[in-house]
């Protein structure tokens, strides 16, 4: 049994300075064990008049953590293809101070 998604529902709402924003919150998570997959309710929003109806899937942490991991991999390859390395080692006779 594993989560491989987190629903999340989105609920507008005005802030001190007039602004309309959204927070999204949440209420659950989908599962899987095999060919199963389900979702798991932990709350629902109260605020029915400003809620759509909509739940949101979104990758789960794990997901997340994986996905940066793999771009800081990729940045960190093209940054060591273009670094140029220097030729010859320097030593301290060859610095000028």
């Amino acid at each position: 049994m594993k989560v491989i998604r987190r629903a999340k529902v989105k609920i507008p709402y005005t802030n001190a300075k007039g602004e309309e924003k959204n927070d999204w919150v949440e209420i659950g998570s989908m599962w899987k064990a095999g060919d199963d997959i389900w979702l798991q309710l932990n709350a629902l929003p109260l605020q029915r008049e400003k809620w759509d109806g909509k739940v949101s899937l979104f990758p789960t942490d794990e997901q997340q953590s994986q996905q940066a991991k793999s771009g800081i991999q990729e940045a960190k390859a093209v940054l060591d293809n273009s670094v140029p390395q220097p030729q010859q080692e320097i030593t301290e006779d060859d610095i000028p101070f």
